[in-house]
């Protein structure tokens, strides 16, 4: 009876290390993500407006060299200053909820996300939620090898703003 409860309780060992070891990643990853979106989407002051280049050079380091110079060719990012502008805000990121989809062949993992943009100034603050996705690898740090992001509403009415006065 002493050695069946011996072994129960290495299995129950063992069981609750795998699990926190796993929840430690996820809550690295989590940290990661949050940087990473941090990097690309701050902007602090809005009459001192980064531009697209700047922050595509901000989040180099979160992104692989394939996704760098995709949005360093496309000007993938030039539509971040360019809602902040249209309406004279700030930017912070308030939060980002992962939700793991898929542990992909080539080693690579699919998330998607959910973030919180807070976009204000002194007349207004508005959180703004956005849904995306992410492929992420894990290969001497992590890296960023999918991004994709859905408008929102009012990402794109901001964006009309400026056009039609």
């Amino acid at each position: 009876m002493k050695k069946l409860m011996q072994v129960l309780f290495a299995v129950v060992l063992l069981f609750v290390a795998g699990c926190d070891a796993e929840t430690s990643k996820e809550d690295e990853i989590k940290e990661f993500v949050m940087e990473y979106k941090t990097k690309m989407y701050t902007i602090e002051d809005p009459s001192n407006m980064p531009t697209g280049s700047e922050l595509i050079e901000r989040i180099k380091p979160y992104v692989s060299e394939k996704v760098h110079e995709k949005l360093l060719v496309n000007s993938g990012l030039n539509y971040i200053p360019r809602v902040a502008t249209n309406i004279s805000a700030s930017i912070e990121v308030q939060d980002v909820e992962l939700t793991k989809t898929e542990d992909n062949k080539d080693g690579t993992t699919d998330y998607d996300f959910v973030l919180e943009l807070k976009f204000y100034n002194e007349d207004f603050s508005e959180v703004v939620t956005k849904a995306g996705q992410l492929t992420i690898q894990d290969e001497n740090g992590y890296k960023v090898t999918r991004d994709w992001v859905e408008p929102t509403q009012f990402e794109q009415d901001a964006l009309l703003k400026k056009t039609k006065q």
